[in-house]
């Protein structure tokens, strides 16, 4: 069990017991990821529900994407503030219970009001969950934020899986994000004697409440950017790219989604086990590798099978690259909760990006054009390898 001990200034800090402390942030990961796919599910049931058309529903996830962007930038001492045991808990019951702004609105403007909230307890959240990963990785001496990130994508399958299945049963979302909530607040209240107090490192000056990310910290972004434009952008295109340039059905297109997704979880699951071997450079520089040589299959390939194996390889390639990234970030801020706040900034401005960007291209020459602008994103990725390493070894 936990157990105080004295600070500094004669106050007493709760240490938590080492054993408790990874599953906990493993089980924060995994809640996280959970609401996130659980809402990213019913999207299609949001859509009917409310009569939105195209451009009402791409307003709505703008909204929610602007939200999940402003509020690490525009919150940075409540950040801090909430990054310890229970405010980590309490961020992800918030994120939670958020679930249910947007479907329970009444009309477009409290849909994308409900969006923004949602974005931003997300966010938060987000910032919260990665600060904790990144205060064990500093106190354990090694690497573990892959497997962190691997438990979030494990999350998110759960969550779409679940959601999947009531949309099946045609099971009222409203009915089911209250169920999920109603889930999720105890297994949050689980994590509370695990996770780590919140690091007073960097706190002594003046903390500005609006604060743009440090330039070590945009460096690393640049990295993170790259790999979640990939990942945001095979995420929203991969299934179109299947059924349109390669001719594959409907099924063969869900399949291509799935197993992207299920490549990125197996990737960050054994990441943390690839960086000991290789090095945080030396994972990363091998990930573009894999990643390039994926986008490459895509672009130049018209078989579904081949297209296929190459998002496979992208999601492989891009796995572990984001929770490097976060733990660089959480290295290079003044604390922990600074550096994944200014890297969620960059991360969501890259996830907001890729969609569009993609589609934009597409609609002006082709989507294997389009996958051309991720490719040389991915192939940039090894370049920038030493930025993710720690401070004293990097070259």
């Amino acid at each position: 069990m936990a157990r105080p001990t004295a600070t500094p200034d004669g106050s007493e800090q709760r240490i938590p017991d080492p054993r408790r402390t990874r599953p906990a942030i493993l089980l924060a990961f995994l809640i996280q990821g959970t609401v996130s796919g659980t809402f990213a599910s019913r999207v299609p049931w949001l859509r009917e529900h409310d009569h939105l058309d195209e451009g009402s529903l791409g307003l709505a996830l703008f909204a929610l994407a602007l939200g999940g962007l402003a509020a690490p930038l525009l919150g940075r001492r409540a950040v801090r503030r909430l990054s310890g045991p229970r405010g980590t808990a309490c961020l992800l019951i918030g994120f939670a219970c958020s679930l249910a702004l947007p479907v329970l609105a009444a009309n477009l403007f409290l849909l994308c009001a409900g969006c923004v909230a949602y974005g931003a307890a997300g966010a938060l959240s987000d910032v919260a969950i990665n600060a904790q990963g990144v205060a064990a990785e500093k106190r354990r001496g090694r690497s573990m934020m892959s497997g962190f990130h691997g438990a979030w994508s494990v999350g998110a399958l759960l969550g779409s899986g679940a959601g999947a299945i009531a949309a099946a049963e045609d099971i009222d979302a409203r009915v089911h994000f209250a169920a999920t909530a109603l889930v999720v607040i105890p297994l949050a209240m689980m994590t509370i004697p695990g996770l780590l107090e919140r690091s007073g490192e960097g706190e002594s000056g003046k903390t500005r409440q609006i604060s743009l990310p440090s330039r070590p910290i945009l460096l690393i972004g640049l990295i993170g950017f790259c790999a979640m434009f990939a990942e945001g952008g095979v995420a929203g295109w991969c299934a179109v790219f299947q059924t349109t340039v390669t001719g594959a059905g409907d099924g063969a297109a869900a399949v291509t989604y799935s197993a992207f997704a299920i490549a990125m979880a197996v990737g960050r699951l054994s990441g943390d086990r690839v960086v000991r071997v290789l090095g945080r450079t030396g994972a990363v520089r091998v990930s573009g590798v894999l990643g390039t040589a994926g986008c490459l299959l895509v672009v130049t390939s018209r078989s579904s099978l081949v297209c296929g194996f190459g998002f496979c390889l992208v999601g492989l390639g891009v796995a572990v690259v984001v929770p490097l990234a976060f733990a660089a970030a959480g290295r290079a801020g003044p604390t922990p909760a600074d550096g994944a706040a200014g890297l969620v900034t960059v991360t969501y401005v890259a996830g907001l990006a890729a969609p569009a960007a993609i589609g934009q291209i597409a609609d002006h020459g082709s989507l294997p054009i389009a996958f051309l602008l991720t490719t040389a994103l991915v192939a940039a990725i090894p370049l920038g390898a030493g930025l993710l390493d720690d401070p004293a070894r990097r070259t």
